[in-house]
């Protein structure tokens, strides 16, 4: 679950994903890069995001690898799109102080970031229509909450999706966490409706 996520190849270089230690048993999902080279590639650090996931909140289901994300996508000339999970520390999916839970636009110049979408779980899957200024994700969510969204918006605003109060799955494991006086919907409703509570169905 620590694995590499994604292989993105443009215009001599090649960048991989891959969950990080930031710092002890703190991490994250970053990108590393190097110039294509049929000889050797030196890949160096590309982007990581400011904040990581600390290891010991797993004791109350606040961690996972799972979670991670990680795919990239071509935007246009100078930007990347970069899908960043939320490592189950669910409330990060809807602070705009963070990049987990985003898909975020990444500029290969200056490696300034802008928020695209937010409100996500686990985003694997991602393609962006040029033409119709549309991008499109593929979500792993809770169970039966997987989820297709569309992004008719792209960069213009942020979108949010929802994540973890809107979704149409269920939590993994709940009553388990619930035997043990846990209940996951205190931090995550799971609310069935994203319109309702003023997010992009």
């Amino acid at each position: 679950l620590y694995g590499i996520k994604d292989l993105f190849i443009k215009e001599g270089k090649i960048f991989f994903t891959a969950s990080l230690e930031k710092e002890k048993n703190c991490f994250n999902t970053g990108i590393y890069s190097a110039d294509v080279n049929f000889l050797s590639l030196n890949f160096t650090k590309f982007y990581q995001p400011s904040l990581c996931v600390k290891k010991e909140l797993a004791a109350i289901d606040e961690f996972s690898p799972y979670p991670a994300s990680g795919r990239l996508f071509d935007y246009d000339k100078d930007h990347i799109l970069f899908s960043v999970g939320e490592w189950n520390n669910r409330p990060a999916a809807q602070d705009i102080s963070n990049n987990l839970g985003k898909i975020i636009k990444i500029n290969q110049n200056n490696l300034k970031t802008k928020i695209v979408s937010m409100g996500h779980r686990n985003v694997q899957g991602l393609y962006y229509d040029s033409n119709k200024k549309i991008i499109l994700s593929t979500e792993h969510g809770p169970i039966d909450g997987d989820e297709i969204n569309i992004n008719k918006k792209n960069a213009k605003e942020i979108v949010n999706f929802g994540w973890p109060i809107s979704s149409y799955g269920n939590h993994y494991g709940e009553k388990k966490w619930l035997a043990k006086g846990i209940n996951q919907r205190e931090k995550a409703p799971l609310y069935k409706s994203h319109k309702k509570h003023g997010f992009e169905e």
